[in-house]
C-alpha cells in the first residue's frame, strides 16, 4: 500500500518524543484536515508548544488524503531540537566546519539542514546584495519554528527531501544528537564573513517596482475593489494574530521567517492592511496587492486566489473584459430585517447560514425548507428551531455531542401576533406522526410538576410544542400558583442539565418519587415579545431558567405569501431521514434506548469531532465567553450556557447530515455558535427592556417598547399604542427624558404648520 510521507515516518518520530505534524501536500506549512481537505494550520506554534500530537490526531492524519508531508515542530515540543538551515550552497562548508559533527542532515532543493539539541533563539543570517536586496544565508530554527522532513515532496523540485547524514531522525534517540555550543551563533556569523555576511550592516529596503501602466485590467480592478472593502475578506484569511487597526488590519506574516527570531505568538504585527495599500514592514518593507496576499496566506495559485477574492468581496468583472461576467451575489434575505416600511425593533446581526435555510445542509435544512414552503407567513428562523427540536428528540438518549452534551433543547420562537408562529409548531407533530414516531410527541401544556414527571417517565425523549409559552411560565410565578405549579421551573432546569444522568424526583404524601434515566425532553414554545418577558422576573434570569432557552426572535411581521407547497404530507426524504436516525442501531440495538424513562438505558454513542479545527472552535468559544463575562459581569447570566447550547445545535446538525456516522465539523460548530450567541444577545436586550418586578416598571417597559417602534412620536401616539392614562403616561415620558432615553424634537413642517410642532424622539 502506498502510504503518505506522514504515515510513513510521523508515528515513528512521535514514538521518539519528537513533535511531527502533517504538511499540507505540495507546501512547506503545517496542515490540518477540514472537511476532508488539507488547509494551513494557523495555530500550530501555540497548539504544539510543549506537547506531542495525540493518538487520535496521528491516526486521522495518517489516513488523510493526498499524501501529506512531515513537519517537525522545533524546541520544547521535540526534546529541544534545533535545526541550522543553510540556504545557499557556498555557506554549507564554512558553517558545517564551524559546528560540531551531527549524524542527522537533510537536503531539499539546495543547501543543507543540520540537527542539534540546544536552547537558542531562532534567528536569521542575511547578506546584502548590491541592488539593496537581502539574501537569506542561514536560518536557526528553534522554539516557535518548524521544518519539513524526508520523505516529504519538495514543492519546487517535486522530488522527496533526503537524509544525507549517517542516520535519519526517526532512527535516532534525541539524546544522540550533539549539543550546540554556547557560542554557536558567533561561530556561524564568523564562518559566513568569508561569503559577504556583515553583522553590523544596516538593512536596506527592497526596491519595489511600481507599475506605471494605466490600463484597468480585471486584476487591478479587483485589487482596488478589495482594498475598498477590507472587512469583506481580510478576516476570512485567518491571518496569524490579525486584529483591527484604526485604518484597517494588522497581522503577522507567518509564511516567512522572523527577522528577530521571535516565535509567532511574540512577533510584531508588521503586516499592515489598509485601503491605501498592503505592506509587510518586517520584510524590506515589501508591498503586496490584495491578490498577492491571498496567494501567500492561502498558499493558492493566482487563478484560485483571484476567484476566491472575487467571490468573497462580491466583485464582478466589467462586461468589456468578460462577455460572461461573474454576477455579484445579492444579499442573503434576513428574516430579522424589516420587510415593510416603518421603524421596527432592531434585531441582532445573524450569520447568513443561520437565517437562510437553504444554506443549512442536511436534515435540519430540509425540514426547515419544507416548513417555510408550506407556510403563508414565512418564518425561516422559527422553522429551523422546529427542525432542531424534532431531530433532537429523535436522536435523544442514544447520541451525545463531543462533550457528552445531550440533543434536547428548549426553544422559544418570538414573533408578533398573527406572524406565522403556529406553522413551525404544528409541523413538529406532523413530522413525527408521518415518521411513525408519535410516541415522541409530548403534551402541549403542563399543569404541574407531576405532569412533567409522568411525561418523561412515559416517553423520556420527546418534544413538547407549547403555544402562548409566556402565559404558561406566568402561572408558575402567580401569587395564586400551587406548589405543583411553582415546582415546574426547578424541574425544567434540572431536566435540561441532566443529559444521560438519572434524576430523582421529589416524594410527597401519596406520591412516590421516581428515578428518571437519561431524560431528553425538548420544548418548542412560541410567544410574543411582550407576553414572554412580562411572564418573567429577575429571578428567572438569575436562577438559570431563561439562559437554558434558545430565543429565536423575529420582531417583524412577514408579508403573506401563498404557500409554495400545499401538500399536507412531509416529503418521503424527510421521513426516511428521521427514521434513519431513530433506528440507526437496528431493531435490537435501538430498543434499549427507546424504553420508558424509569428504566435504565445504555450509555450513548459519542458523536466525535470531525477534526481538530472543530474542537478548536469550541475551545475558542469558551475563551471568548469567559472574556465577555469578565467585561460584562451584569450579563454573565445570559452567556453562561452559550457554549453548551452551541455544541448541542452543532451536534444535531451533524446528525442530520450523516445519521450513520455523524461527526461535528468546524462548519457545524460555527453555525451553532452563531445561533447561540445571537440568542444570548436577544435575551440581554429583552431582559433589559421588558422584565419588570412591579406595575410601574411594567408601564415604563410598555412605553419604551412603543417608543422604539415609533422612533418619533407624540404623546397621543404612545397613548394609542399602550392604552395608558394620560397623567401616568406624562410622568413616564418625563422620567425617560430626564434619564436621556428620549428627547424633544422639532417636527414643524414649514409648508403647512403655522405654529411650532414638537414631538419626542427615541434615543436608546
Amino acid at each position: 500500500m502506498d502510504v503518505s510521507p506522514y504515515a510513513n515516518v510521523g508515528p515513528k518520530l512521535i514514538d521518539r518524543g519528537l513533535c511531527a505534524v502533517p504538511a499540507v501536500p505540495g507546501t512547506k506549512v503545517p496542515g490540518i484536515l477540514v472537511a476532508g481537505r488539507w488547509v494551513r494550520m494557523m495555530d500550530w506554534a501555540r497548539r504544539y508548544a510543549d506537547r506531542l500530537p495525540s493518538d487520535r490526531e496521528v491516526e486521522g492524519w495518517s489516513s488523510g488524503p493526498d499524501r501529506p508531508g512531515v513537519c517537525l515542530i522545533m524546541g520544547r515540543a521535540s526534546c529541544g531540537i534545533v535545526a541550522i538551515d543553510i540556504d545557499v550552497e557556498e555557506a554549507v562548508q564554512p558553517v558545517t566546519a564551524a559546528l560540531p559533527y551531527t549524524p542527522a542532515r537533510k537536503r531539499g532543493a539546495k543547501g543543507e539542514t543540520l540537527f542539534f539539541r540546544g536552547d537558542v533563539p531562532s534567528r536569521s543570517f542575511n547578506r546584502h546584495l548590491p541592488d539593496g536586496r537581502r539574501e537569506r544565508l542561514v536560518d536557526v530554527l528553534g522554539e516557535g519554528r518548524q521544518t519539513v522532513l524526508p520523505p516529504s515532496i519538495h514543492p519546487d523540485t517535486v522530488r522527496p527531501y533526503a537524509w544525507i547524514g549517517e542516520q535519519a531522525l526517526e532512527d535516532l534517540d534525541p539524546s544522540e544528537l550533539p549539543e550546540l555550543p554556547a557560542d554557536a551563533m558567533e561561530r556561524i556569523g564568523e564562518a559566513m564573513e568569508s561569503i559577504g555576511y556583515r553583522p553590523d550592516a544596516e538593512r536596506k529596503p527592497i526596491a519595489v517596482k511600481v507599475s506605471t501602466d494605466g490600463e484597468k485590467t480585471p486584476f487591478r480592478l479587483l485589487n482596488e475593489h478589495a482594498l475598498a472593502n477590507l472587512d469583506a475578506w481580510v478576516p476570512k484569511l485567518n491571518l496569524c494574530r490579525v486584529r483591527k487597526s484604526p485604518k484597517g488590519f494588522d497581522a503577522v506574516a507567518d509564511w516567512r521567517s522572523s527577522n528577530t527570531g521571535r516565535p509567532l505568538n511574540k512577533r510584531k504585527l508588521n503586516l499592515s492592511i489598509t485601503p491605501g495599500g498592503i505592506v509587510d514592514f518586517g520584510d524590506g518593507p515589501r508591498k503586496y496587492t490584495a491578490i498577492d496576499l491571498v496567494i501567500e496566506a492561502k498558499t493558492a495559485d493566482p487563478d484560485k486566489a483571484f476567484t476566491w477574492l472575487a467571490d468573497v468581496t462580491g466583485w464582478s468583472a466589467p462586461l468589456f473584459h468578460d462577455p460572461k461576467p461573474r454576477t455579484k451575489p445579492q444579499p442573503e434575505p434576513e428574516v430579522n430585517q424589516p420587510r415593510s416600511t416603518g421603524d421596527k425593533r432592531e434585531a441582532a446581526p445573524w450569520h447568513p447560514s443561520v437565517t437562510d435555510t437553504k444554506l443549512c445542509p442536511g436534515l435540519v435544512g430540509k425540514i426547515a425548507d419544507w416548513i417555510v414552503e408550506t407556510s403563508d407567513f414565512q418564518q425561516p428562523l422559527l422553522a429551523i428551531g422546529a427542525a432542531l427540536v424534532t431531530i433532537g428528540a429523535v436522536a435523544g438518549r442514544h447520541l451525545a455531542g463531543p462533550s457528552r452534551s445531550g440533543t434536547h433543547l428548549y426553544i422559544i420562537g418570538v414573533a408578533p401576533t398573527g406572524a406565522g408562529k403556529d406553522r413551525p409548531m404544528s409541523a413538529i407533530n406532523e413530522l413525527l406522526l408521518a415518521a411513525k414516531l408519535s410516541h415522541l410527541i409530548g403534551p402541549g401544556r403542563f399543569t404541574s410538576e407531576s405532569a412533567i414527571i409522568n411525561t418523561v417517565a412515559r416517553s423520556p425523549s420527546c418534544v413538547c410544542a407549547i403555544d402562548e409559552f409566556g402565559s404558561f411560565l406566568a402561572k408558575g410565578r402567580s401569587r395564586n400558583a400551587s406548589t405543583h405549579e411553582q415546582g415546574i421551573s426547578a424541574l425544567l432546569r434540572t431536566l435540561y442539565t441532566s443529559s444521560f444522568k438519572p434524576v430523582a424526583t421529589q416524594e410527597r404524601a401519596g406520591e412516590q418519587f421516581k428515578m428518571l434515566h437519561s431524560p431528553s425532553m425538548s420544548i418548542f414554545g412560541t410567544s410574543t415579545l411582550e407576553e414572554l418577558y412580562s411572564a418573567l422576573g429577575s429571578a428567572e434570569t438569575t436562577n438559570g431558567l431563561l439562559n437554558r432557552f434558545m430565543i429565536l426572535e423575529n420582531p417583524v411581521r412577514p408579508q403573506r405569501i401563498k404557500a409554495a407547497n400545499d401538500s399536507p404530507d412531509p416529503p418521503q426524504e424527510i421521513i426516511d431521514g428521521l427514521r434513519a436516525i431513530y433506528w440507526r442501531l437496528g431493531d435490537l440495538g435501538s430498543g434499549p434506548y427507546h424504553g420508558a424513562g424509569d428504566i435504565p438505558c445504555p450509555p450513548p454513542q459519542i458523536v466525535p469531532w470531525r477534526d481538530e479545527f472543530a474542537e478548536l472552535a469550541y475551545d475558542e468559544l469558551h475563551q471568548a465567553i469567559r472574556e465577555r463575562m469578565d467585561k460584562e459581569p451584569e450579563n454573565e447570566k445570559f452567556f453562561v450556557r452559550t457554549a453548551e447550547m452551541a455544541i448541542r445545535m452543532a451536534t444535531i446538525r451533524a446528525i442530520g447530515i450523516d445519521p450513520r456516522d455523524p461527526r461535528v465539523t468546524v462548519d457545524d460548530m460555527n453555525w451553532g455558535i452563531a445561533m447561540a450567541m445571537n440568542s444570548a444577545h436577544a435575551m440581554i436586550e429583552g431582559a433589559k427592556d421588558q422584565i419588570a418586578e412591579n406595575y410601574w416598571e411594567q408601564s415604563i417597559n410598555k412605553v419604551v417598547g412603543a417608543a422604539k417602534r415609533l422612533k418619533t412620536f407624540k404623546i397621543r401616539d404612545i397613548q394609542q399604542a399602550t392604552k395608558m392614562r394620560g397623567k401616568e403616561l406624562k410622568e413616564i415620558i418625563s422620567d425617560l427624558v430626564e434619564i436621556g432615553r428620549i428627547q424633544m424634537k422639532d417636527v414643524t413642517d414649514g409648508r403647512s404648520d403655522s405654529k411650532r410642532v414638537l414631538a419626542y424622539e427615541f434615543l436608546k
